[in-house]
């Protein structure tokens, strides 16, 4: 009769090959997982390195599962006994960092995601040339979403050429998309177009048989800004079906918040709140706090539309009080600009001509305030 430490070893040898067989059939994960949880409990109290590598292994292989199901903390929890294990069996940790920044970035934790991602990068300088040019661009995306432009163009394009370098298509296909997200922010939407199709031929390089939900999305947006509402809603219905079919919550949230933005173009007030009133269910179910500040921004523009200004108040300053925690910059002068349309429907001019300039002053310092912008600003007051 085997003992229980034999048993044990069968059993997470046997769970160690079921998430390797597995690492992309979520839903097999879904049933076998409270399983696996408890395989991997085992394998990291063990001193024998063979079973240490084991551990090690299936943290990697579980990643892309656990960033899908939006289990953020448990893949913190992983990274942080694979941290302890690959310095106890000198193994290079880069990797389990740049997890670390993946599930810090999803909490909208963007402090400690840019610790995690600066420790990702000096612990694979010269020995991981592939991580390390994730991890390069990693740090683009988060110097871009905190509106820090000049740094993110400059590491963007440090990135591409290492990944060229690795020949990382899906990963040029990655920072071509964070530029072009630049120039959309820039209001430059031919110019965010013709990257995002250029990003749309990378993807399908990398991954013929798949759509990305991430460049559908980003051409609905795109035709949404050129007002291109048919094609907009197309794009971003495809994103939503997609996101159904593969249980990829944060892409269901991220499809519907954008749909309701064409429904809100389109006057559908009613529709495009109903949307968003799903989005930010999601968002909080999934406790991700940069979605949620998004469609209260949304939110409040709606209610704002509706005459509901109580409403209207209470979602556009909570978006900004999470925007500014966040350190999104871009957001905040946003979220400011809308709160100045409320004020002004208040005919509380004085507040409203604060929070204008607050805007205009931080849409200057981030190098984004175009002509273009300025009339668009005057336009919507």
């Amino acid at each position: 009769m085997p003992t229980i430490e034999e048993a044990m070893r069968r059993h997470s040898s046997y769970y160690v090959s079921c998430v390797q067989a597995a690492a992309r059939s979520f839903d097999k994960l879904d049933a076998e997982f409270p399983q696996i949880r408890e395989s991997t409990a085992w394998l990291a109290q063990q001193t024998d390195e063979r079973p240490l590598e084991s551990f090690l292994q299936v943290a990697k292989d579980l990643a892309a599962y656990l960033l899908r199901r939006a289990l953020h903390s448990m893949l913190l929890e992983y990274c942080q006994s694979g941290l302890q294990i690959a310095g106890r069996i000198k193994r290079n940790p880069g990797w389990l960092l740049l997890l670390c920044y993946e599930a810090h970035w999803a909490r909208g934790e963007w402090n400690l995601a840019h610790t995690s991602v600066q420790a990702a990068i000096e612990a694979t300088r010269g020995s991981d040339p592939s991580t390390h040019a994730q991890a390069v661009l990693a740090l683009g995306r988060l110097q871009l979403n905190r509106g820090e432009y000049g740094a993110a163009l400059e590491t963007l394009s440090k990135a591409e050429r290492l990944l060229s370098e690795v020949s990382d298509v899906g990963g040029l296909a990655t920072a071509k998309a964070e530029i072009a997200a630049y120039f959309l922010n820039r209001l430059e939407y031919r110019k965010a177009l013709a990257l995002y199709l250029e990003v749309d031929q990378y993807r399908r390089r990398a991954d013929p048989d798949h759509l990305s939900e991430h460049t559908l999305l980003m051409l609905g947006v795109i035709y949404r800004r050129l007002k291109d509402h048919r094609k907009a809603e197309e794009y971003f219905n495809k994103v939503i079906c997609i996101a159904e079919g593969e249980g990829n919550r944060g892409a269901l949230a991220t499809g519907l918040h954008h749909l309701a933005w064409v429904y809100f173009d389109q006057a559908r007030l009613s529709e495009a709140k109903q949307l968003a009133l799903r989005a930010k269910a999601i968002y909080e179910d999934i406790c991700d706090p940069r979605g949620g500040s998004d469609v209260d921004e949304q939110l409040g523009r709606i209610a704002t539309e509706e005459c509901d200004l109580t409403s209207a108040q209470f979602f556009l300053e909570r978006s900004l009080a999470v925007r500014e925690r966040l350190g999104n910059e871009h957001g905040v002068a946003s979220t400011l600009r809308r709160l100045s349309k409320f004020f002004l429907k208040r005919r509380n001019m004085w507040k409203s001509c604060k929070y204008l300039l607050r805007s205009l002053w931080l849409y200057h310092r981030l190098g984004m305030l175009s002509h273009q912008r300025i009339l668009g600003i005057v336009r919507d007051l």
